[in-house]
């Protein structure tokens, strides 16, 4: 779902929610079957779901990686004109948050849930443009993917993307 709202000519809301109840109904995975390295892992590891610690493969009822249950999205973005001029203030404010992903079959290593805000605040006469912004203002380190890649034994060596810290900056911009 998804939503607009624009209350006047210099104001906007937006905001998104989904919800996936992604399952396997049935099917069987090589990649997960018994392996018992649940304690190894170097992101969180859910021992909850595996039988004595060792995957029997089964993917029945397991949730496909990389596959948030629900994420949520908010917004706001202004364009206040100033007084009898060209110029206008320009801002935006975004929220966005995802619930976790397994990143294997088994369900067993898995990405935290993940937050962002972002933040812009500038100035403008269709020509020139002058931007102050703060990107992840919370500095939220978890990381955006992992890759569940395992040596010729078996042992996972997970290769994790992980996200940019937080970024402020300015920019300044012209066009003609």
């Amino acid at each position: 779902m998804e939503g607009f709202y624009v209350p006047t000519d210099w104001l906007q809301f937006n905001v998104g929610f989904a919800y996936i109840n992604a399952q396997y109904k049935e099917g069987q995975s090589t990649e997960s079957n018994l392996l018992t390295d649940c304690d190894r892992l170097s992101i969180p590891c859910d021992k909850s779901g595996l039988a004595g610690f060792v995957t029997s493969g089964d993917l029945a009822g397991l949730v496909p990686p990389g596959t948030p249950e629900t994420s949520f999205n908010a917004g706001m973005q202004i364009d206040w004109p100033l007084f009898q001029s060209n110029w206008a203030i320009q801002g935006r404010l975004d929220y966005s948050w995802q619930d976790r992903i397994f990143i294997d079959d088994a369900n067993a290593g898995f990405i935290p849930e993940r937050q962002t805000v972002n933040l812009r605040l500038g100035i403008e006469d269709g020509h020139w443009s002058i931007a102050g912004f703060c990107n992840n203002i919370g500095n939220d380190d978890t990381p955006i993917f992992a890759l569940p890649p395992r040596d010729i034994l078996g042992v996972p060596h997970y290769a994790v993307v992980n996200r940019d810290e937080r970024l402020c900056g300015m920019q300044v911009s012209f066009r003609s």
